[in-house]
């Protein structure tokens, strides 16, 4: 008798990524891609009709609802019937604390390799309590401020740039301070927004404040 497969949803703004990760999967036998989505509300939509096992969510999808929302509408509307796997390009303990809080059920980096992802898809759905040893540390440091956390993450120059937006300076008045490309510092502040799930510059500077990311 033929085992039944588990369903999987693939939510990634990342066509390429995505795509090549359904190819992979669905080489396996356990494995069904049943759904594609490019962010959390088509998710969402698509989830009305077709429920799966498991979602690897990405959690900076930028367009649209982010991974992290559209985690907690999906553990708020299907309970434990479905099981979220956190993908993130960031490894750091914030990210996978929040989704862990948002009721996720673990947490990858999207460079851990197709191996590690299919070993964590088998985990999550085998056993209830499983958290993979990332979130583990994660969630191990939890009770330190987050500003302990990012000191080994942020380079000095994005700190810089950070201060410096959060002073007022313009992106051509922060270029000609650091002697570079008003479009260099445009992209590198894009960075940092999208890094920090900020769509304005005006949330970056009170993310950057809030969470003491800067002096």
């Amino acid at each position: 008798m033929e085992s039944k497969k588990i369903k999987i949803a693939l939510a990634e703004d990342g066509v390429t990524f995505r795509d090549m990760l359904k190819r992979v999967l669905n080489q396996e036998d356990q494995f069904n891609v049943i759904i594609e989505a490019g962010d959390g509300k088509e998710l969402l939509s698509k989830m009305e009709n077709n429920v799966p096992d498991v979602v690897l969510m990405d959690l900076h999808m930028k367009n649209g609802m982010n991974g992290f929302e559209a985690t907690k509408r999906v553990k708020l509307k299907y309970g434990d019937k479905v099981r979220v796997i956190g993908l993130s390009d960031y490894d750091e303990a914030y990210f996978a604390v929040r989704f862990i809080d948002e009721g996720g059920s673990s947490f990858i980096i999207k460079n851990a390799g197709l191996d590690a992802t299919i070993d964590e898809i088998t985990q999550v759905v085998n056993d209830d309590s499983y958290k993979s040893e990332h979130v583990e540390k994660a969630l191990n440091r939890k009770r330190k401020p987050f500003v302990k956390q990012f000191e080994h993450t942020l380079k000095e120059e994005d700190i810089e740039l950070l201060r410096l937006v959060c002073q007022g300076w313009t992106d051509e008045e922060i270029g000609n301070r650091l002697f570079k490309a008003k479009k260099t510092i445009e992209k590198k502040r894009q960075a940092l927004q999208d890094r920090f799930l900020c769509k304005k510059k005006v949330q970056l500077v009170d993310y950057a404040l809030k969470n003491g990311l800067i002096d």
